[in-house]
């Protein structure tokens, strides 16, 4: 292991990103990161850049905004947690029972959107009673909620 692979291992760990396992059946390093997910760099990298690259691929796993201010500013991340700065998704590093959650919570709108007010009645009251408790399921998540569109019936 080079300087450049301990300053690494010092930032990752020290920041409590994650822990380093040991070497990897070569002459990889490889990290077990808090969310679970695990980490493979180079034990021997030869430039500094490849350092600065690997920090951002952690952020990115672990879903925290970048250190750059010029990142930051370009990509908003001050206004979307999670901002994973590939595709603008914010979707990125979304525990899976959040994402379950807001699947359900988008086939429910769209079958409520389908349902007429006057017909379907009983089924609406229904399905918006399920909606209502898969939003508060993500608001103690601390998930944003979205709101439903407009129906196709008016």
């Amino acid at each position: 292991m080079n300087g450049l692979a301990k300053d690494f291992q010092t930032w990752i760990t020290s920041n409590g990103y994650g822990v380093l396992e040991g070497l990897t059946g070569g002459v990889h390093l490889r990290y077990k990161l808090r969310n679970g997910r695990y980490f493979v760099t180079g034990s021997t990298p030869s430039k500094h850049t490849a350092v600065i690259n690997a920090k951002s691929d952690v952020r990115k796993i672990l879903g925290i905004a970048s250190e750059s201010p010029r990142a930051g500013k370009y990509r908003h991340e001050k206004q979307s947690a999670g901002y994973d700065g590939l595709n603008g998704n914010p979707l990125y590093a979304v525990p899976p029972e959040v994402e379950r959650l807001r699947v359900a919570v988008k086939k429910l709108d769209a079958r409520i959107l389908e349902l007429h007010p006057r017909r379907n009645a009983d089924r609406l009251r229904e399905l918006a009673r399920r909606r209502v408790d898969l939003t508060d399921q993500l608001d103690r998540l601390g998930a944003p909620v979205s709101k439903p569109g407009t129906p196709a019936h008016t």
